[in-house]
């Protein structure tokens, strides 16, 4: 790709992001000195843990955002808004909404792209590699029992991973304020 046509896919990404936003009646853009945050210590699970409120930028309400990389990587396995965990992340199985209902979040920015789908696969290998070891070691079992059985379990596992490990990602993306995301935490 040449670097005028870049230029121009970059530029028509942030004027369909402002229009975009426009449309849900968020502000074009939030100054971080109007994020000022309160830290408020509290004590939970016998952990001292600081939890930062930040001004929800449609309402004008107060979100507590997580106070630690895994409470963040949590909610999103959990399917749930990284930044309140009050609503859903996922309007269908793999399609994220555009905007969290609670706070606001722009969740169009995110760019997990095929990254959980290797996750899964690559979660999905190790965990039936062994079992294919035993079945191969320990049993004798035809090479079309075999692909009967873990074909099928392959599947089964990577479908079922893939929408928490989605939400992991734009969790994580969200945490680091990557893609588009901005970093709230500092």
């Amino acid at each position: 790709m040449s670097s005028l046509a870049a230029l121009d896919y970059s530029k028509y990404t942030l004027v369909s992001m402002a229009m975009r936003r426009a449309v849900v009646g968020l502000p074009q853009h939030i100054p971080a000195s109007s994020t000022s945050p309160v830290l408020a210590g509290t004590r939970h699970s016998g952990h001292e843990t600081a939890m930062e409120h930040h001004p929800s930028p449609a309402t004008g309400s107060t979100t507590r955002l997580p106070a630690t990389f895994g409470a963040v990587v949590v909610r999103g396995l959990k399917g749930q808004c990284p930044r309140c965990g009050e609503t859903g992340l996922f309007r269908r199985w793999l399609k994220p909404v555009e905007f969290c209902a609670e706070c606001k979040l722009d969740v169009t920015v995110q760019q997990a792209d095929d990254f959980p789908a290797y996750i899964a696969i690559l979660v999905t290998g190790h965990v039936l590699a062994p079992i294919v070891i035993a079945m191969v070691a320990d049993f004798d079992l035809s090479p079309g029992a075999i692909a009967a059985i873990l074909l099928p379990s392959a599947v089964a596992l990577m479908l079922a991973m893939l929408q928490p490990i989605k939400g992991g990602v734009i969790a994580t993306q969200w945490w680091n304020g990557l893609h588009g995301f901005r970093r709230e935490r500092r």
